[in-house]
This record gives structure tokens, sequence and C-alpha cells, in this order.
């Protein structure tokens, strides 16, 4: 992704930059505050600093392409101020024709990188979402305390294990560690691929919790759901675009670039507007290429602290609205208790005016 610290460890963006740009990297959810920065009119002077700094630190990733760039232009423009004109109609008319044909390719890979993009985030979305609602099944399902104690670790730690894994990290986040016993934590750190030991242990909890078959399918088809989102999140670190069709993108856009200054052959205007060309294309290609593997762009360490924080929510809001279902039952049957006596003193009383008024009616 490039550097998130620039000139001697001062944080982009500094002063007097950060009067002018704000740096939203993608690793927390929007919020209403940068919803509103967004679509706001300023976004018009972020986009021309966002070449610099975070999200995508664009000059930097593309410094040398665009180097090489800029002297081949300048060593035009040397040529040419030795009397040496060039006079290439030809390569002139190559260019508008091929122009057309780099517009698709990048189309074509920023399209194919944003669709992996979205791809990644619902499934790893899915991810923190099924887990939460499958330890809301086992809270809702199971009394016992140990068995909810199990679930609630090793769906605390599932988006973790699927964050390792894209992510490529060595170790487990110390925070889902710190969930499992140390038996669990050593086979977890010796399988290859952490989310398969957390949704075998899933399975091996089901038949000591003895549940009724309904109970046990619903829970089941979640594991299925969570483990299906799992392997989407891994398809996708594990297997990029075709590598023939990312080295034509960007070789076509290289050597365009490179050539580009032997194409606008406009004095001494032209490296500056090679400079600018060049750098607006490599944008594009840098851009679709960061898309491709989008698990460093999105927010996953957020929603994974998310999960762990909803899951252990889930026992807590359960017991409090079990408290309030029975504490609504005494109220109720208070209040049933209540409508009889007042009816049976009703009874009694009309009772007792019939014999009164019959009693009256013997006497005359």
């Amino acid at each position: 992704m490039g550097l998130s610290n620039y000139g001697g460890g001062l944080t982009w963006p500094f002063w007097p930059f950060n009067l002018l740009y704000v740096a939203r990297p993608d690793m927390l959810k929007s919020s209403a505050k940068e919803w509103e920065m967004m679509h706001s009119q300023w976004r018009f002077v972020q986009a021309l600093f966002c070449y610099i700094g975070p999200p995508s630190h664009v000059l930097w990733n593309v410094k040398w392409p665009w180097l090489f760039s800029m002297l081949v232009a300048a060593g035009v423009q040397i040529f040419k101020h030795l009397d040496r004109e060039l006079d290439l109609p030809q390569l002139i008319q190559s260019f508008s024709i091929t122009s057309f044909a780099m517009s698709l390719l990048l189309a074509f890979k920023l399209n194919r990188g944003y669709d992996r993009w979205k791809a990644a985030r619902d499934a790893f979305g899915r991810c923190c979402t099924r887990s939460t609602f499958l330890y809301s099944q086992a809270v809702s399902y199971i009394e016992d305390p140990k068995l909810l104690g199990a679930y609630r670790r090793f769906l605390s730690v599932s988006p973790f294990a699927v964050m390792q894994t894209v992510l490529g990290e060595p170790e487990l986040d110390p925070k889902a560690a710190a969930m499992l016993l140390p038996r669990e934590l050593a086979v977890y750190q010796k399988s290859t691929k952490g989310i398969q030991v957390i949704i075998t242990k899933l399975h091996l909890l089901f038949p000591a919790a003895q549940l009724p078959t309904a109970s046990r399918l619903a829970m089941e088809s979640t594991v299925a759901e969570l483990w299906a989102s799992a392997c989407a999140c891994t398809n996708i670190r594990a297997q990029a675009l075709p590598y023939g069709l990312s080295l034509i993108s960007l070789g076509f856009v290289q050597i365009w670039c490179t050539l580009l200054p032997l194409g606008l052959n406009s004095g001494t205007y032209g490296v500056a507007a090679t400079a600018l060309t060049t750098l607006l294309l490599l944008a594009v290609e840098e851009v679709a290429t960061q898309l491709e593997q989008p698990f460093p762009m999105l927010p996953i360490a957020f929603l994974s602290n998310g999960c762990m924080v909803d899951i252990g929510r889930v026992e807590q809001e359960a017991a409090e609205l079990r408290d309030s279902t029975v504490a609504e039952d005494v109220i109720i049957s208070a209040a049933e208790l209540r409508d009889s006596t007042d009816s049976t003193a009703r009874d009694s009383t009309a009772a007792e005016e019939v014999i009164v008024s019959a009693a009256q009616a013997r006497g005359l």
C-alpha cells in the first residue's frame, strides 16, 4: 500500500497540507461526518492531493515509471534544442488509434478490481454477521454455560482467523489468541488454515449440546454459511486476476506513457504535458492494481473487533431479555388475578342484590 509516513516520520498530511487535505484511509467504516465530507464540494480540493498521501499513495508507488517518462521527455527536449527537429506524424497517429484500446484495458482492469473489492467486503462482512448470529442461536438453544463459553470463544476468534489468512499474517491477533485456551491455541497454531480449526470445533460441540433436530439443523446451516463466506475470502486472496491480463494492461500503459513525449512533440511544454498525462494514467493503473488485493484496503480489523464486542453483548442482552420476560409474566399474572378478583366481587355483589330484592318482594 505504500508509505504511511512522509518526510522523516511526519505523518501525512502535515502542515500546511492538512489545511486542505483530510486523509480518510479505508480502515474504518464511514461515519456520518465522513459521508458529509465525501459528498461535499470540498472533495474537489481533496482530489488534488490524493496522489501524494493516503489512502493509495499513488505518486510514491508510481515514482519509477513516472520518472522514466520524465527522463524521456527531457531527452526529447534536449534533442530538439540541438536543432534536431522530430517529425513523427505516424507516431502521433498511432497514439490516436491506440488511446481507445488503452482506455478499454484500464477500464476493464479497474472494474474487475472493484468487483473483487466488493466481493471481499461482502464475504468478510458475512463472516462477522454469521458468527454473531450463530452465537445468538447458541444462547437461545443451549443452557450449559460451559458449552456457551466454548461457542463464545471460537466464534469471537473466527473473523480474526479469516483476517490472518487473507492478510498473510504469521500469528493470530493477540486479542483473539487470548480468547483460546492453551491447548486450543496450540492446535490452532499448528494448522495451516485456522478457520478450518474453528469450524471443526463448532461441529464437535453439537453432540454435547443435545439439541432438538430443528435447532441443530438451524445452527448447522449457519455454520455452513460461515464456512462458505470464509472460503470466499480465502479464494479472493489466493487467486489474482490472470497474470497475462495484468501484464498486458500495465505494459500497454507503460509503453504508451514512455513514448508519449515523442507523440506530443509540443515544444517546451511537452515535459509538463507528459508529467500530467503520465501521472493520471499511471494513477488509474495503480489503483486498479491495489483493488486486485482488496483486503488491505478494507476495515477488516475494525469489523473483527466489532464482531467480538457484539458476541459479548449478545449473552448480556439475552439475559436481560429473559429477566424482562419473567417480570412481564409476573405483571400479567398479577393483572389477571386482580381482574379475576374484581369479577368475583362484582358477581357476589350482584348475588346479594338479588337476594335482597327477593326478600323485599317476599315481605311485601
